[in-house]
């Protein structure tokens, strides 16, 4: 068997470990409580109070979005971060296969795929998947600008670094250096 399926074959299992988690960890803590019912005001109309009541919108917002597909808002939570988090494999894929091609895209994805941390907070109802996802996204366009020298990638970067930060205050780190 080539080296190719077999990491193809670790992508399978990150995916397999993401939707085996999603069934049976326990998923919702003291914060992911908050983003539900962040998400619940949104859903309401209760712009104020959500706003109000949290200070980083963007994952309740995201959770209420989910809320009209899934129905449940904590399941709601879930799926988005496991969402978020399949994204984050591909995406890294799709980047590291266009500047360094295939087999490192490949390893990269595989590595994504299993990262323990990752899979973990790929299932719970906490903003970590998003926020990684939104990150990962803003420092590819950085550099796919940089090197390719377009400023519509530069500025778009900042839109997903400012997504980030609106979803874990800690990004906000990362303004200077970008």
């Amino acid at each position: 068997m080539k080296t190719k399926h077999w990491i193809y074959a670790i992508i399978i299992f990150g995916v397999a470990l993401r939707v085996y988690d999603l069934f049976t960890v326990y998923a919702i803590g003291v914060d992911g409580i908050e983003y539900v019912r962040t998400a619940e005001r949104i859903v309401r109309g209760d712009f104020g109070a959500a706003l109000k009541g949290t200070r980083l919108p963007l994952y309740p917002a995201i959770i209420a979005v989910f809320h009209f597909i899934v129905g449940d808002m904590e399941w709601a939570g879930r799926v988005a971060s496991v969402s978020f988090g399949l994204l984050l494999v591909g995406l890294c894929y799709f980047f590291v296969k266009k500047f360094w091609g295939e087999e490192p895209a490949i390893i990269t994805a595989a590595t994504i795929a299993i990262q323990p941390y990752l899979v973990r907070y790929s299932v719970l109802v906490l903003s970590e998947s998003s926020a990684a996802l939104l990150f990962t996204t803003s420092v590819f366009l950085f550099y796919r600008g940089w090197i390719e020298r377009k400023p519509t990638f530069l500025c778009i970067s900042g839109v997903f670094l400012m997504l980030s930060y609106l979803t874990r205050s800690e990004y906000l780190i990362y303004f200077v250096p970008l």
